[in-house]
């Protein structure tokens, strides 16, 4: 297959990610659309047929939602068309995504190796903007100014850009931790020392979930060395069962932390007081679930405080494991774990991908864990389209260092 889209979205990364990363939407479905013009036979996985199941049970629950909103919305003298549905923009991503991966697959190794090592220096790129925008912030809002409608906008935007750059850095520590196919002190420390590089400079731009998300990565880079043959079985059944137990954690958590809440900053505090909200209202309808987009019509507001007047759940739950739950309750969640599990138990063996590839996917499955657990709506179709993009590098990975595989 050609690599002439992914080397595409190579190039249009850097923009993308620093526009506010909500061009890699349609960055996927150009992938896609590529794709099927060199992809005869994609090959279905059993975990796929849950997670569309799971999608198809999450549209349904649309029908007893207290939030409504069209399929899609059309103004032809304006000339515009958007998908309005989440489940359905995100139904759209799963569709062109898993064409795009099918693809992806099929890329030669050196074109895969050159189009791996073009995103490596995107991705330095990206880190010495994020260097540029700690140290001369005021100057960098200043030149871009004419571009941004206002300092909400450009605040979201660079969030956005900062959790683009913890995900795509991810393969790149993988890469460094993994630079000869023997393991070296070399490659320990450079892997070592760029993760902590790029989580010390998101974590001065507020970005707490990518700093944590880079760390985390780095360090679920040695359960292929630990686990061996089992890592992403043991993944899938942690994962899975943490989606089930997540209600439990977090409110055993948040009863932990009782009153030493009101010591912490107050991005962290706010997301205790979303989840003490959103856990609250779970047991309403905890079989069939709220509704998609149900968080949405919750309109309580604190009635003191630094946040007085403000809603207590800015439309999304700031936790994609608790969003499933009480907007698709038991039905999705099960689902949702399922679907998990059968990848998990599905993925080839470490020693089948490589060093390389298999660190990438261990690296991605960890900082997919924080973000998931701290950002962004459930329904963030730029969040999955982001992870699509990024899963389709892993697979030029594979494709590009397959003489290291065991």
């Amino acid at each position: 297959m050609s690599a002439i889209p992914w080397f595409f979205a190579t190039i249009i990364w850097l923009p993308i990610a620093f526009a506010g990363a909500l061009g890699f939407v349609p960055l996927v479905g150009i992938l896609g659309i590529s794709a099927l013009f060199f992809q005869k036979n994609i090959q279905f996985r059993p975990y796929m047929g849950v997670f569309i199941v799971a999608l198809v049970y999450a549209a349904c629950t649309s029908i007893w939602s207290p939030y409504t909103t069209p399929l899609v919305e059309i103004d032809f003298s304006k000339g515009d068309f958007h998908v309005k549905s989440a489940v359905l923009r995100v139904a759209l991503i799963t569709l062109f995504g898993g064409i795009a991966l099918a693809g992806a697959q099929k890329v030669s190794k050196a074109k895969s190796k050159l189009v791996v090592e073009v995103f490596s220096v995107i991705i330095l790129l990206q880190a010495i903007s994020l260097v540029i925008i700690h140290y001369f912030y005021s100057d960098v809002y200043n030149f871009f100014e004419p571009l941004i409608t206002d300092q909400t906008s450009a605040t979201l935007n660079l969030s956005r850009n900062v959790s683009a750059f913890g995900i795509g850095a991810t393969l790149l520590i993988a890469i460094f931790r993994h630079v000869d196919n023997t393991p070296k002190l070399r490659d320990l420390l450079l892997s070592t020392g760029f993760a902590l590089f790029s989580a010390y400079y998101c974590q001065s731009l507020s970005a707490s979930a990518a700093a944590s998300a880079i760390l985390l990565a780095w360090a679920f880079m040695f359960l292929p060395g630990i686990f061996g043959k089992y890592t992403f079985r043991i993944l899938g059944c942690a994962t899975a069962g943490f989606i089930v137990l997540s209600p439990i954690v977090f409110s055993s958590f948040i009863e932990v932390l009782g009153d030493r809440k009101e010591t912490l900053e107050a991005s962290y505090l706010w997301r205790i007081e979303i989840w003490t909200e959103v856990l609250r209202h779970m047991s309403e309808k905890p079989f069939w679930g709220q509704g998609l987009d149900a968080l949405r019509t919750y309109d309580a507001v604190f009635e003191d405080g630094i946040w007085e007047g403000q809603r207590i759940i800015p439309l999304h739950a700031h936790n994609m494991f608790l969003h499933i739950w009480i907007e698709t309750g038991y039905v999705g969640v099960w689902l949702t774990a399922l679907s998990v599990l059968l990848m998990g138990n599905r993925l080839p063996a470490p020693a089948d991908l490589g060093p390389k590839a298999a660190a990438a996917i261990c690296g991605l499955w960890a900082a997919c864990l924080i973000i998931c657990n701290f950002s962004f709506s459930l329904w963030n179709d730029w969040w999955w389209a982001l992870i699509v993009v990024v899963i389709g590098f892993v697979s030029l990975i594979h494709n590009a260092w397959s003489d290291e595989v065991a």
